[in-house]
């Protein structure tokens, strides 16, 4: 379930945000740049993937460091992860193909963000590169809540250290993706784990399905003996990601929470990165799985299919990867 936009992001402050002269020639720069990789994404298409293979990295970095010149620094770590997996030996084609098809959509999306709904220009340019600044959002109104960590995981971005949290609001029903950077291994700002409860208020990021946020200064760590009993109905927290694409096209991932015992698990499309061997045992974990009541798998929907990843029972998170490895 998410948060109605309107509720927290005042419309005319995101329209004065991107009124300022200094962002209009921001936005200026990333659409030449956009339309750069519209050019080269639609040359790629026309000669087929094995033209990325034929151009290795060359390709892609030199397209990668047009769109940091044109201030499309996010897309540009995009393009250069997928340069750097292009030349291991099991790269993974789909999702390849899976990521250059949603920067392809990326870019179409800034060439005419001046004619997108505030909220989706508020998705789509941080999405590109102009990043927001926690000084910049002061304005939104905060989600106060006790917040269960339903999933964490731990990746690296380049030289940073990244640490997803995934959280669900216990009063309100709302889901929350944190995220947290450190370089290389110096210690995280907040030490979340899988399984605690932690309570305060968040503040979203604008978006018209608002999800990733972050904690106010005040955000700590509770028992579960303070934690108050949720109310909220079960369909809130199954909502598929085709319902939210209607609102949000740029949202590429969506989480969802739902007994175990509602999956037809034959009919559920896994992810495309996990192997056979994994999708048959994940399937049989699920199928067993369908006699506890009480168990719950949470996950993200995402073009590649579902991704899960825990199994809750009697509210304690179990990793799906603890039970694959």
């Amino acid at each position: 379930m998410s948060i109605a936009p309107n509720k927290i992001f005042p419309e005319e402050r995101l329209i004065e945000y991107y009124g300022s002269d200094k962002r209009r020639d921001r936005i200026d720069l990333m659409q030449s740049g956009a339309k750069e990789l519209i050019n080269w994404l639609e040359d790629l298409f026309s000669e087929g993937m094995s033209a990325l293979l034929r151009s290795n990295k060359f390709g892609l970095d030199s397209i990668a460091v047009r769109m940091v010149d044109t201030q499309n620094s996010s897309i540009a770590r995009k393009l250069r992860v997928l340069s750097d997996e292009l030349e291991k030996d099991n790269w993974d084609e789909s999702g390849g193909l899976l990521l250059l098809l949603e920067l392809y959509t990326l870019a179409k999306a800034v060439i005419k963000v001046d004619s997108l709904p505030v909220l989706l220009k508020a998705e789509t340019l941080p999405l590109s590169g102009m990043s927001w600044r926690k000084k910049d959002l002061e304005w939104v109104v905060p989600v106060n809540d006790q917040w269960k960590c339903l999933h964490h995981t731990l990746d690296w971005v380049e030289n940073l250290r990244l640490k997803s949290c995934w959280m669900l609001g216990n009063k309100s029903g709302f889901f929350a993706q944190l995220n947290f950077y450190s370089f290389r291994f110096e210690p995280f700002s907040h030490q979340i784990n899988q399984g605690e409860y932690w309570e305060g208020d968040l503040t979203y990021y604008p978006s018209p399905t608002p999800l990733p946020a972050f904690p106010s200064e005040v955000f700590h760590k509770i028992p579960k003996s303070k934690v108050t009993k949720s109310t909220v109905p079960l369909a809130n927290l199954m909502t598929q990601v085709g319902e939210v694409g209607k609102v949000n096209p740029l949202r590429q991932e969506w989480p969802l929470l739902v007994p175990v015992w509602k999956i037809n698990t034959d009919a559920l499309p896994l992810h495309h990165s996990y192997t056979l061997k994994e999708k048959t045992r994940l399937r049989k974990y699920l199928e067993a799985g369908k006699r506890d009541s009480n168990l719950y798998l949470f996950g993200l929907w995402t073009p590649g299919g579902f991704r899960p990843l825990s199994l809750l029972k009697d509210q304690i998170p179990i990793s799906i990867s603890d039970l694959l490895n």
